[in-house]
């Protein structure tokens, strides 16, 4: 799943003339942040954000 979504946005960047590598980036960015487990994720990296802020490191 997460393979052949990546594979489908790859191509959508490459059809815009985006870098290889860029194309790449972009598609695995999207995948991780709207794929499966990405709620989990994204509450978790909230939860050490807002740690960081209470401990005036970010």
């Amino acid at each position: 799943m997460h393979r052949e979504k990546s594979g489908d946005t790859y191509q959508y960047f490459k059809e815009r003339d985006v870098p290889e590598d860029d194309a790449r980036a972009y598609s695995f960015a999207i995948a991780f942040y709207t794929g499966g487990y990405s709620a989990a994720l994204n509450l978790d990296a909230t939860t050490v954000a807002r740690r960081l802020v209470k401990q005036d490191q970010l």
